[in-house]
């Protein structure tokens, strides 16, 4: 494999390849020289706040925008100006488009019956669909009979039952609870084993992103911050703004970080990997490789699993995530507290900015 969000050497074919996309709307540059290789048959993220590009990309890799510059290749065919219904690529949108008139097996077949698929196969082949999502039995109902999570499962049937090489989903799940989002996350992934193509998925949630992909690529004002595994984009962020977008990091730069690290190399450091004690003068001395400084307690948010302490520290504001099972066991920590905040230096990870 090629370098995260770089092109591939030229012996591999990606499933998606990016060279040099740019779209511009006027003064504006949505998306600015972008490069990327997504691999065939991985599960991978756009994520990013609003205006960062993500959906605009996905819309020029389906075909709906034309690159002002720049190459859009499927399985190493460039597919820059083909159009949309000659790409090898499906869509679901956030609003499903679900036909009303039509129950759920002939919204499925819609697609086959516009290839010329015979009647017989195409309502066998779509009725298979419908199984694969979990909604066999509920193949004659029309879609305001359903919910949300089960509209959302039509559409994804309706797209996988085409086969395409590459399934493009614009914020899926964007319409639906948190307790059904959480399950459809999963049951998304599960179709996306089981069906073995190559799914891009554009999110703003971090924690969507995070559980579904392979990998993630962090967008930000056109470009893309960072490609890596959830693993990689969250413990070792490359930049301020990734440190500060995926997860909840403190950054510790300029004389501040001079001070701690001996270096101004600016560097981020989780909020849940920083140890809170009360600031009292009873504290033991850290181990060789933690740092301590002491502040004040200036917010405490319970979260319910967790509790968040935005602490003061000379006029710089930490984020600490305390577990409450373990705060319930080291006493009430109140705002307004002096406090010594520790973590180890390998914690504290050096960012390019």
């Amino acid at each position: 494999m090629s370098e995260p969000g770089r092109p591939a050497s030229t012996d591999e074919v990606s499933s998606v390849r990016l060279v040099g996309l740019t779209k511009k709307f006027g003064a504006v540059t949505a998306v600015d020289g972008l490069d990327l290789d997504i691999a065939d048959g991985e599960f991978f993220a756009m994520l990013g706040p609003s205006g960062s590009g993500k959906t605009t990309v996905l819309r020029m890799i389906a075909g709906f925008e034309a690159p002002t510059a720049g190459a859009v290749l499927l399985d190493g065919t460039d597919v820059t100006k083909t159009p949309p219904f000659r790409r090898d690529v499906n869509t679901v949108f956030q609003d499903y488009a679900l036909f009303p008139h039509m129950n759920l097996l002939q919204n499925v077949a819609y697609g086959l019956r516009v290839k010329g698929v015979k009647p017989g196969d195409r309502d066998r082949q779509a009725a298979q669909a419908l199984d694969q999502v979990q909604l066999g039995g509920m193949a004659t109902r029309r879609p305001h009979e359903l919910s949300g999570g089960q509209r959302q499962r039509v559409a994804l049937a309706r797209a996988l039952i085409n086969r395409p090489r590459v399934l493009l989903l614009d914020e899926p799940l964007g319409a639906l609870d948190l307790q059904l989002r959480q399950q459809m996350q999963v049951e998304l992934k599960s179709i996306q084993r089981e069906a073995g193509i190559t799914f891009i998925f554009v999110t703003h949630d971090q924690e969507e992103a995070l559980t579904l992909c392979d990998r993630v690529a962090v967008f930000s004002q056109g470009k893309i911050e960072q490609v890596g595994t959830g693993i990689e984009v969250y413990e070792r962020p490359v930049s301020r703004f990734v440190a500060n977008f995926v997860g909840t990091a403190t950054v510790i730069d300029g004389d501040r970080a001079r001070e701690l690290f001996g270096t101004k190399e600016s560097r981020a450091i989780r909020a849940e990997k920083i140890t809170l004690e009360p600031g009292n003068s009873d504290l033991p001395e850290l181990p060789a490789g933690q740092i301590g400084v002491f502040g004040t307690v200036a917010e405490t948010v319970f979260a319910g699993i967790h509790t968040r302490y935005l602490v003061d520290v000379a006029g710089l504001m930490f984020t600490v995530l305390l577990a409450n099972d373990s705060r319930r066991h080291g006493g009430e920590i109140h705002r307004g507290e002096t406090v010594r905040l520790s973590w180890h230096l390998d914690q504290a990870v050096p960012l390019r900015d």
